[in-house]
């Protein structure tokens, strides 16, 4: 009888531990999780935060009143080259200088983009693949109406209905640096007798349905569609 009570008392005590273990468990997942969440809360405003001191800081980056305007030299423009860096003949994030014209990857300190503005004194630059305009070392956007010129001879874009009166419009055109020209009838920068290109180019692009495809295609991803 003592066996028995012996074993019952024994069992119950296993139990009762085995309930209190289980509790510890819950309560410390519990407390985990509890500990998670305030810490995602805690990172998610850290990220908000940071989020907003960068928005603040890009917006604080764009300038509508930049002094080196006045330095763009339009004449020594052309777009039409291959659009690599001039050093690395690298074509990732590469700008033009609006002062000399040539090349240059990035705009990052320690960059050419970057070393050539110091060296040269020479600030305004465009991204070659979006348009905008910056102004280095300082990096910031340049927001001005007068540069609209250039960002549409760097990638010109043509309504549908300027596109159909290509074949009975023949107005004169001036490109940045006041040459005269009729739309669709420039030639191609000549290097290295690449002469027999432009003419098939040329030929080309009096085929309509063939030139149309191009100046109404707007996913500019394809290395065919942008480099032509």
């Amino acid at each position: 009888m003592k066996n028995e009570n012996f074993e019952i008392n024994s069992n119950k005590i296993k139990e009762n531990n085995q309930m209190i273990t289980k509790k510890r468990l819950r309560d410390e997942n519990n407390n985990d999780q509890n500990i998670s969440r305030v810490l995602l809360i805690e990172n998610n405003k850290k990220e908000d935060s940071l989020n907003l001191s960068f928005s603040s800081n890009t917006s604080q980056k764009i300038n509508t009143d930049c002094p080196y305007l006045g330095t763009i030299k339009r004449h020594m423009l052309d777009f039409d080259f291959e659009k690599v860096c001039s050093l690395s003949l690298s074509n990732l994030n590469v700008y033009a200088c609006l002062v000399c014209g040539k090349y240059y990857q990035g705009r990052g300190k320690n960059t050419y983009a970057y070393t050539h503005s110091l060296e040269e004194d020479h600030h305004m630059f465009i991204n070659l693949h979006d348009q905008r305009i910056f102004c280095l070392p300082d990096a910031y956007e340049v927001i001005d109406n007068s540069l609209n010129d250039i960002k549409f001879n760097l990638k010109p874009i043509f309504s549908k209905k300027e596109i159909d009166n290509l074949e009975k419009s023949y107005n004169i055109s001036k490109a940045l640096d006041g040459t005269e020209f009729i739309p669709g009838c420039i030639g191609l920068n000549n290097i290295k007798r690449t002469d027999y290109v432009n003419v098939i180019i040329q030929a080309m692009c009096r085929v309509v349905n063939f030139r149309k495809f191009f100046l109404e295609y707007e996913d500019d991803t394809t290395d065919l569609v942008r480099n032509f």
